[in-house]
This record gives structure tokens, C-alpha cells and sequence, in this order.
């Protein structure tokens, strides 16, 4: 698998190479790569590939990128259609916790809350962490729904894709369901 903990390791470990490190210039270091890896030099087609790769990655700002492509919210799921019908940026951030802003909330929306651990939804309302892909890529997500014994009636999570609709649907109650997708789309 591409992205597997072995080959970004091993990939980590090509780069902190002194030859590579000290080698002059994009096209020397592509070559540099090209020999290390494939015991060969890169084809013309794949020398020029390689740079425009490397422009690509250049001109994209990862940080702001990291820092735009997320966005908490709240909205409305529709159970039939499989997608999220509506999504409200949540605009006040006060004690780790993203919650409704603006001046005069809404009634309706007190109690909704998103943190980094979880989040506190009502009957209208879900609470929405959106992600927005930089570029096009695989994608595989892990982690684990928690709800704690004794506390509320449940919790559900979906993973929702704005093109494909529903991805997958996990729900715990007193209990940890594993959620995972792997290798999307």
C-alpha cells in the first residue's frame, strides 16, 4: 500500500540520506532518486514528470491549506438521501470548544458544541466536522466512536462524502466502535 506506515518510513529514510540531502538542485535530486531507488537514470518522460510534481507540491501552501481545509459546524443530515442537506460554520472558538456565534444566537442552538474529542448535538442538529481535500488523492481514515457508559442515549457518526454521498455509519452505545475507511474513493 502506498501510504502504509512501512513505505512513509522508508521513504523518510531515503530523504535523510547526506547524498540526497546535499544533492544540487530539483532535476539532481530527481536523478539522485532514480538511481537510489531503481538502480537506474529517469526516462525523459519521467524526469519531466517528476519536476512538474515538484512544482505542483511547491506552489501548494501545506499550512494554510492544513489550516482552510477544515471547518466545524453544525447541520442537517438527511437519513434517506445519505447526504448532509445543510452545513452552518460554527464562528465562536472560547475554551476549546467550537460553538454557534454572531451576536444574537439563535435559542434553538444553545447546547450545540463541537471539541476535539467530540461534540454535543441536539435533536435538530448534528454537528458537522467538514474536511475539503487540498487535491485529489486515496484517503483512509481510522479512529474509534466512544460513547461512555452512563452518559445520553447514544451516538451515531457518519463519514459523508459531498460526491458520493454516505461512506460509512457507526454507532455506540455505552460502548467504542471501531470506524474506519480505507483507500477512498
Amino acid at each position: 500500500m502506498m501510504n502504509s506506515p512501512l513505505v512513509v518510513e522508508q521513504a523518510r529514510n531515503v530523504l535523510r540520506r547526506v547524498d540526497v540531502a546535499k544533492s544540487s538542485g530539483t532535476e539532481g535530486r530527481i536523478r539522485l532518486l532514480y538511481q537510489l531507488i531503481y538502480q537506474r537514470a529517469p526516462t525523459d518522460l519521467e524526469l519531466s514528470l517528476a519536476r512538474d510534481y515538484v512544482a505542483s507540491d511547491a506552489a501548494t501552501d501545506w499550512q494554510t491549506s492544513a489550516q482552510t481545509a477544515w471547518e466545524y459546524g453544525y447541520g442537517a443530515y438527511d437519513e434517506m438521501l445519505h447526504r448532509a442537506r445543510s452545513f452552518y460554520r460554527m464562528g465562536t472558538f472560547v475554551n476549546r470548544t467550537w460553538q454557534p456565534g454572531g451576536k444574537t444566537p439563535d435559542p434553538k442552538l444553545k447546547g450545540l458544541s463541537l471539541t476535539g474529542d467530540g461534540g454535543t448535538p441536539d435533536r435538530s442538529f448534528a454537528v458537522i466536522r467538514r474536511w475539503t481535500a487540498p487535491r485529489d488523492g486515496f484517503i483512509s481514515i481510522q479512529g474509534t466512536l466512544n460513547h461512555p457508559a452512563g452518559e445520553g442515549d447514544g451516538v451515531q457518526g457518519w463519514i459523508v462524502s459531498s460526491r458520493q454521498g454516505e461512506l460509512g455509519h457507526w454507532t455506540a452505545y455505552k460502548s467504542q466502535a471501531p470506524a474506519q475507511l480505507r483507500g477512498w474513493p
